[in-house]
């Protein structure tokens, strides 16, 4: 996945971006800051802890159990966004989660449906959503803007982990969104936006 970002950016001639991910998003993020420090801008990691998370096994049946239910999701059968929403209920029953996950649902130019992502891979490597991007106790200095966002309902990040960060990122800021679990960009969207802007326009 960082190769495909070093790819992205360096075939679209981007010049010192701002990198943004959430769970494999931010592991992928805290990654490429780590293997090219010079590329990036600022660096923004979304509820997600970039060392091995105490709680691996629960994380990894939290996602898997999603990447599941949207694996049985038949997309021969499907007409309409509608369509994939109800046969997804039968393993989701939150409804905010499930139109936030169907933003990955697409048509195709002869009319059929296919996900953004490759399913597939996210489920053969599920269980490697709690592994880190750091050792815990490791001297690396991260010098880059760095904005880590937490979710005051998520158990993604753990006090310790916090600490452990303000350690490794020289440059750091941490905003707690209220009201939020784990999906905060979808949950409370117009506060992530604002903590976004605040940012990236230096004014935090």
């Amino acid at each position: 996945m960082c190769s495909d970002l070093l790819g992205f950016i360096e075939y679209n001639k981007i010049e010192k971006p701002a990198v943004i991910g959430h769970p494999i998003g931010g592991r992928c993020a805290a990654l490429f800051a780590k293997q090219h420090p010079e590329l990036l801008s600022k660096l923004v990691i979304v509820d997600i802890s970039p060392f091995d998370c105490e709680n691996q096994e629960e994380l990894s049946a939290f996602h898997r159990n999603i990447l599941t239910a949207l694996a049985t999701v038949n997309l021969n059968e499907i007409h309409s966004r509608n369509d994939a929403a109800a046969q997804l209920s039968e393993k989701i029953n939150d409804v905010n989660l499930q139109k936030f996950l169907l933003k990955n649902l697409y048509r195709t130019q002869k009319s059929g449906f296919l996900w953004r992502f490759y399913l597939p891979a996210l489920l053969n490597n599920v269980k490697n959503i709690g592994c880190g991007t750091f050792k815990k106790n490791e001297k690396t200095e991260m010098k880059i803007p760095t904005l880590f966002i937490v979710g005051e309902k998520s158990n993604h990040v753990v006090n310790p982990d916090i600490e452990m960060i303000t350690n490794v990122f020289s440059d750091l800021k941490t905003q707690i969104i209220s009201g939020a679990g784990h999906w905060i960009h979808s949950e409370q969207r117009e506060k992530f936006v604002a903590c976004l802007q605040k940012f990236i326009s230096k004014q935090m």
